[in-house]
């Protein structure tokens, strides 16, 4: 191989490298809180009330590993860099099957044979805007193990957030949050023999 063909490849190859080396590392994001957070269930042998939640269906648009955000000319984009620890759908089933057991942590527990409630979530919109609002539209149901009639509810919340991706994951975890507190309260009234409404 020619010498002059030699230092074209190592220059390359330099510079090849050297985009590599500045290239910059994904951050990975979750819907879940810390352990130490006080939002977070406590640690017990078993939940109180059982409950299960089912696959949350989501719009095929951010059902993605980026963070997709909508930018002010309303064109959507996904952050290449910025991304869900889990695919989104888990990430908010985990959120909210810990936010529900947290918040019936004071009921009794329910008898080991008896079948578990059933909640659906089906969203409809997952909105990011950086530097502006988390919004969520959905709608869920709740549904005892038995033929029971199912409760029906909508959610339509936002939430305010600050600059940057940790911001936005933020809103929408505040979000799940006020969504799994809306349906602990209609799982602890059906749990307790009452009719549970869309509060």
């Amino acid at each position: 191989m020619k010498p002059r063909r030699v230092l074209v490849l190592l220059g390359l190859a330099a510079v090849a490298c050297g985009c590599a080396s500045t290239s910059t590392p994904a951050r990975f994001h979750t819907l879940v809180p810390p352990a130490g957070d006080a939002n977070a269930a406590s640690t017990r042998a078993a939940p109180a009330v059982r409950v299960e939640i089912l696959p949350v269906t989501l719009p095929v648009q951010v059902d993605v590993a980026q963070i997709v955000v909508r930018l002010p000319d309303d064109s959507m984009r996904a952050l290449e860099h910025e991304r869900w620890i889990a695919p989104l759908a888990d990430e908010m089933r985990a959120a909210l099957a810990l936010r529900i057991d947290a918040a019936l942590a004071d009921l009794p527990a329910t008898a080991s044979g008896s079948p578990p409630w059933r909640v659906t979530l089906d969203v409809q919109r997952f909105d990011s805007a950086l530097g502006g609002a988390a919004s969520l539209q959905a709608s869920w149901s709740l549904q005892s193990g038995g033929d029971g009639a199912a409760l029906r509810c909508q959610v339509n919340d936002r939430a305010a957030v600050g600059t940057g991706a940790a911001a936005l994951v933020a809103g929408h975890r505040a979000l799940l949050q006020r969504l799994g507190d809306a349906i602990a309260r209609a799982l602890r009234v059906a749990a307790t023999g009452g009719t549970p409404t869309c509060t």
